[in-house]
């Protein structure tokens, strides 16, 4: 009788189970939860839609096929496309869910929002918003491409913020007005503030931009950008073959798909590629002709459709492929790094193979620049790198390896940090703002005994 009951007991609790699963999932395809005050978010991916349901937001991930990513991808250079995206987004919506999860964190509620209206700047900061990126409006057409110019205020307790600034084109009319896209956790906020591009510049100038006041209520925004980025690097991270998918692998093309470096023999007969596995390395071989050596001369002499005609016969040809024995470290968390400084990093066994970083001074672009420094023990390093021009991206960046693995390091700055740096000594101190795993290094192939 116990065993009947215990029998019994579990039977219920499963049903109980399945009854709350199929509860938690209400819409059958993503479309039944598209709605006005939803948010999505796509690429080829991944499909993502932030709806509220019973008072909170929750987020329905649609389970992708074939057909949707060929659609995606044939969106931007379809001959018509208005007809592409009307049969995509009518696919898109009738994508079965494949998830649908309460988010732990909740956004601000509407009350919170709108007790903003009439408060300052800084009242924003004073409660821990940050910036995703501001937007102004402009009469100059040209000045509205699409890039960011990045300004750098401080507040009054000597804090530097870094905020993208984008200008939408309108009538000369209708250029007052700011839109500043706030974050705190993992959402995005919209606040207005009155004034244009050269009064926010004024502003920022004379340290007054704390005291610039919000016009309107604060409006909810979606994901923050943090959050859409971990969205994207949690999807188009690096891949990394297990045993099963590297004996799958049967092309030069398919071993692209992963983390690889390629390398050829000395007599150029045969392209290999160190792929880097789960667990460990693997090495896909693949026997050069004469048609891939016709190919190469014609695309080494400047012929553009020799240059595409290689790179497919390439990705066609077939590979063998072999499990290599040996060393695998795992590939560290890179943003145990942020923080660093490039002393520090350098301490511990980094060292720095490229550098680039943008300039406004269209005279400073160089793309094969050499930096030489002495290290305290007088030793010589050499660097090489470019700085490229642009007047609204700032980017300041090293590509630094160790061991049998590279990362690329993002510093706050340009080009002329850099120059400022290296002259003044202060280069090793700069500290890493961003930190992100780039691939194998250029030794790995020594360490593995490859060369």
């Amino acid at each position: 009788m116990r065993k009947f009951v215990a029998l019994l007991l579990a039977v219920l609790l499963a049903c109980m189970a399945f009854a709350a699963s199929a509860e938690e999932i209400p819409y059958a395809t993503v479309g039944e939860a598209v709605a006005d005050s939803s948010f999505i978010y796509s690429s080829d991916s991944y499909y993502v839609v932030l709806v509220e349901k019973d008072g909170a937001w929750w987020r329905v991930d649609g389970q992708l096929d074939d057909r949707y990513r060929e659609l995606y991808s044939s969106f931007p250079t379809a001959e018509d496309p208005g007809a592409v995206y009307e049969e995509m987004t009518a696919y898109e919506h009738s994508l079965p869910v494949a998830s649908f999860e309460k988010l732990s964190e909740q956004p601000l509620g509407e009350e919170t929002l709108k007790s903003y209206a009439g408060k300052k700047m800084k009242d924003l900061l004073a409660d821990g918003f940050g910036f995703d990126w501001a937007e102004g409006f402009t009469a100059d057409e040209e000045k509205a491409d699409g890039h960011a110019r990045v300004f750098h205020p401080s507040d009054r307790n000597g804090t530097v913020y870094r905020i993208p600034f984008y200008l939408t084109y309108t009538e000369p009319e209708y250029t007052d007005g700011l839109t500043f896209r706030m974050n705190m956790g993992m959402f995005g906020y919209l606040f207005t503030f009155g004034g244009t591009e050269e009064t926010l510049q004024k502003a920022i100038e004379n340290g007054a931009w704390e005291e610039m006041e919000i016009t309107n209520e604060g409006t909810f925004g979606g994901f923050s950008m943090e959050a859409e980025q971990s969205m994207r690097g949690d999807i188009n991270a690096w891949l990394f073959p297990t045993e099963e998918e590297a004996a799958a692998i049967r092309t030069v093309g398919d071993a692209m798909k992963y983390d690889y470096i390629g390398f050829f023999s000395d007599n150029y007969d045969e392209h290999y590629l160190l792929i880097n596995g789960k667990d460990r390395f693997w090495l896909a071989t693949a026997e050069l002709d004469e048609h891939y050596r016709e190919l190469s001369r014609a695309a080494y002499n400047g012929d553009e459709q020799a240059a595409n005609d290689l790179a497919d016969y390439t990705g066609s040809l077939p590979v063998t492929v072999k499990a290599l024995e040996g060393d695998h470290p795992p590939v560290p968390d890179p943003s145990a790094f942020v923080g660093r400084t490039v002393g520090e990093l350098q301490a511990e066994g980094f060292r720095i193979c490229w550098f680039y970083a943008t300039t406004l001074d269209p005279a400073k672009e160089e793309y094969n620049k050499t930096i030489v420094l002495t290290d305290a023990g007088g030793e010589e390093t050499v660097l090489n790198g470019f700085f490229s021009y642009d007047d609204y991206n700032e980017y300041c960046l090293l590509d630094m390896e160790k061991g049998m693995y590279q990362y690329t390091f993002s510093f706050d700055g340009t080009a002329e940090t850099l120059e400022e740096a290296f002259s003044s000594g202060t280069f090793t101190d700069l500290a890493v703002r961003e930190a992100a795993y780039s691939g194998l290094s250029d030794e790995v192939l020594t360490m593995l005994g490859l060369r």
